[in-house]
């Protein structure tokens, strides 16, 4: 019946669901017709927009997060170039309105592209057992369907993930092995896994990418080099209070570096993440510090170390973020070992200078230069246990000697610019290309049919 007649009925008054008194009219159940039997279970429904696209799959729902930020640009980098649509690792779906508004703003729309076929699939995650790397790979539909189904679907896969120490487990290599590819953010990524047993054929370094029209840090010295710099040495860092971070050491070097006379301060934004043995709070950090006679010797008080030591653990937005690398004019990172750092490079992007450990990926896109870029000299020692990581596994170890030495090296930029050849390196649409060509390359050395059709299909630009 089309929708005319059913109207024409309602109107002319026959008899609906409820009879004149509100409650529902006895009806006799009629058995299907055999035209109605003869329907297919099954709506024919319509082909998806897009033929074929990417499959990304990460956590990119929560704002401050690094690793969400991470996939949120990764994702739109790719999808410059080729059709991608983005899946949440984790929790099940959220609504637009559980999410920070700016979020959805930026990737929302990549979960709403729907392709009819996947070739490839990005699953960017950290992992810390096989059986989460194997049920994010191949989930359970996969593995059930049977071997050769199952290795076509690892064969198809990228893991992009991030590494902090100089080893991966073979147990994790084994994996690995399977995959189409594994992706990294930097080189020195790159070696731990090599040197663990990977191919170098199958590790790729794909730097993190970013828009220096929106990007916020980006933004301040615009135009280029025209804004004033604060004055005096103005030191922060960004990122959570762990043992890896050591942001307790931090802390030490800036006492022993400066006097409470001198015109230096420091601000750290950070927030508590776990419990870990042998490492102090921020409370216990500043009661070790405040007692330390060395300290003491310089002059530090607890009035004068809350006068010129700022922590900040509340939840800061993106525009309270780029504040602080405008309030700031020198960033530290202590850490023993960093995948990208995207605080220090949001720092470098600002202009302003920076001190760093190095070891990872502050190396790709900071050349030390003895002032502005002092890179602390480290020896490799072995990792924090509470981690528990690979049996043996070493990161960056500086002595609190040298890190206090680097302080007092650094000085701030005489005026604030933009690194001219970010944009060349590490923007959207350089960063993108490259993944792109990484993916295509890929499902090329399979079925090079299938690598034309995806790249036909371009992106989103």
């Amino acid at each position: 019946m089309s929708l005319r007649d059913q109207l024409a009925g309602y109107s002319a008054g026959d008899a609906g669901l409820l009879d004149e008194v509100g409650a529902l009219r006895d009806a006799e159940p009629k058995a299907p017709s055999a035209a109605e039997l003869d329907q297919h279970a099954v709506a024919p429904g319509r082909s998806a927009v897009l033929p074929v696209g990417v499959m990304y799959q990460g956590e990119w729902r929560t704002l401050a997060d690094g690793i969400c930020k991470h996939v949120r640009e990764q994702s739109r980098a790719l999808a410059m170039h080729l059709p991608v649509t983005l899946s949440a690792v984790g929790p099940g779906p959220l609504l637009d309105h559980e999410i920070d508004a700016s979020v959805v703003e930026a990737v929302g729309y990549l979960q709403n592209v729907h392709c009819s076929r996947y070739p490839c699939a990005i699953r960017h995650i950290v992992f810390l057992t096989t059986e989460y790397l194997r049920n994010v790979v191949c989930p359970g539909g996969g593995r059930l369907s049977g071997a050769d189904d199952e290795e076509r679907v690892w064969r198809s896969t990228i893991v992009y993930t991030s590494w902090e120490r100089d080893r991966v487990a073979q147990i994790f290599v084994d994996d690995l092995l399977r995959l189409g590819e594994v992706w990294v953010p930097c080189e020195a990524n790159r070696r731990a896994f090599v040197s663990s047993g990977m191919p170098p054929a199958k590790v790729r370094s794909i730097p993190y990418p970013y828009d220096p029209s929106t990007h916020l840090a980006s933004k301040i010295p615009i135009p280029r080099g025209n804004e004033l710099v604060p004055s005096g040495r103005r030191f922060y860092s960004i990122g959570k209070w762990e043992p890896r971070k050591d942001h307790h050491s931090l802390i030490g070097a800036f006492l022993l570096a400066f006097t409470p006379r001198d015109r230096a301060c420091l601000t750290l934004k950070t927030f508590g993440w776990g419990q870990w043995h042998g490492h102090p709070t921020p409370q216990e950090s500043a009661k070790h510090w405040v007692g330390d006679p060395a300290v003491q010797a310089n002059g530090w008080t607890r009035r004068s170390i809350n006068r010129l030591v700022r922590v900040i653990d509340a939840e800061l937005t993106d525009e309270e973020i780029a504040g602080l690398h405008r309030e700031n004019n020198i960033y530290i990172s202590a850490s023993h070992g960093e995948a990208w750092d995207i605080p220090a490079f949001d720092a470098r992007c600002a202009g302003n200078s920076l001190v760093y450990v190095g070891y990872g990926g502050a190396e790709e896109y900071t050349v030390p230069d003895g002032e502005r870029f002092v890179q602390v000299p480290y020896k490799m020692g072995p990792v924090h246990p509470g981690y528990g990581w690979e049996q043996g596994a070493q990161w960056a170890d500086c002595r609190l000697e040298d890190l206090v030495a680097s302080l007092r090296k650094a000085r701030p930029p005489e005026r604030r610019v933009h690194p001219v050849d970010f944009a060349g390196r590490f923007g959207r649409a350089a960063v993108g290309a490259k993944m792109a060509r990484a993916v295509l390359d890929m499902l090329g050395r399979h079925d090079v049919g299938l690598a034309d059709e995806l790249r036909s299909a371009g992106g989103f630009g």
